[in-house]
């Protein structure tokens, strides 16, 4: 839909814009390729790098509350689908597909294994 609507030629993008959709997806390639970092979706850390975690300091913070509810959800939905999946920690460490997307998120190269476990490979806080 971005693509499509947003950054074709032609778009508001375009012609409002003084880099244009061109402009636009190169910057967006260069921030993924080079300043992206997964941490960035993960609610839990983004909460508690901008100081927002603690509902002592800062009470009836619904973006965090509500946000907070809705992550656990979804991480124990994800850690159910796991368990179908994978019947103990080997079946984990010997997929090679999951562990490429370990190493993507860590940074690691080559052939490391980085996930070890089915509880690892969801990050609950």
């Amino acid at each position: 839909m971005l693509r499509r609507h947003i950054l074709r030629r032609g778009s508001a993008v375009d012609k409002y814009t003084s880099i244009g959709a061109d402009g636009f997806r190169t910057l967006m390639s260069r921030y993924y390729s080079q300043q992206f970092s997964f941490d960035e979706l993960d609610l839990p850390h983004e909460l508690a790098s901008r100081g927002v975690h603690d509902p002592e300091l800062l009470p009836h913070y619904l973006y965090r509350d509500d946000g907070l509810r809705s992550w656990r959800a979804t991480a124990n939905y994800c850690r159910d689908m796991l368990r179908l999946f994978y019947s103990d920690d080997d079946d984990v460490i010997t997929d090679n597909e999951l562990q490429v997307i370990g190493n993507q998120r860590t940074g690691e190269t080559g052939r490391q294994r980085v996930i070890h476990s089915i509880n690892q490979s969801i990050n609950i806080d």
